[in-house]
């Protein structure tokens, strides 16, 4: 398996009850899986877990075989190969859409940078928007930027947190689509968190459905 999630729990100081319990997980490579549930169910706390923005009471996270987090062992958030893309895309505002690209491309030649920006851009269908700024594109651009910005220095593995939840219900179907085209050339390994049953339909191999930080259930591919 490419990630393994074991017993994961999680508590915050003090709190009556855990956010999340128990919570196992088995994961292929090039699966995309979706997670389910409520607000404040936890969902978006399993991501940060498995992004190393948390660190769990207990439970262990294998991704390719390398523990990133058990009861001995921390592996930090920049060393795990794994890109988030948070629920506000968090692009930054006086960067041009190219920059916000290159950002994270800290270990490549100014050529290599300029290579990998144009690949990413063409994959998200924005090369005519390389000099543009956030704030002149739509939230729908916005987001494929976002997206281009995390795979660009090449993850395993991509947390998407609510993806579809600051686009207007109209976009939504339109959008969902071109970001699953994106994802399955990419071939990358994806959880992501939602309360649309919608997006879990569209996008997902497997569905998560969580409640009160508990697995409910695991559908095998898609739900119906």
């Amino acid at each position: 398996m490419f990630i393994e999630i074991e017993g994961l729990c999680f508590r915050y100081p003090k709190a009556p009850k855990a956010v999340i319990d128990d919570f196992s997980l088995t994961i292929d490579q090039g699966e995309v899986i979706c997670i389910l549930g409520e607000s404040g169910g936890g969902k978006s706390t399993v991501l940060r877990l498995v992004a190393g923005l948390e660190v769990p009471s207990k439970g262990r996270i294998r991704i390719n075989d390398i523990t990133m987090v058990d009861e001995s062992v921390f592996v930090q958030p920049e060393k795990r190969g794994v890109g988030m893309v948070f629920q506000d895309y968090s692009l930054f505002p006086h960067m041009t859409v190219a920059e916000n690209i290159r950002f994270g491309l800290n270990k490549m030649t100014n050529k290599e940078k300029d290579y990998r920006i144009t690949q990413m851009l063409d994959l998200v269908s924005l090369g005519d928007y390389k000099k543009r700024y956030p704030y002149e594109l739509s939230g729908g651009q916005q987001q494929r930027v976002a997206i281009a910005r995390t795979l660009a220095p090449k993850p395993s593995l991509l947390l998407l947190d609510e993806p579809f939840s600051n686009l207007d219900a109209h976009l939504r179907s339109k959008i969902r689509e071109e970001i699953k085209i994106i994802l399955r050339q990419t071939n990358i390994t994806v959880i992501f968190v939602t309360h649309d049953e919608e997006d879990a339909k569209s996008m997902a191999d497997r569905v998560v459905i969580l409640k009160e930080g508990k697995i409910v259930e695991v559908t095998d591919h898609k739900l119906v």
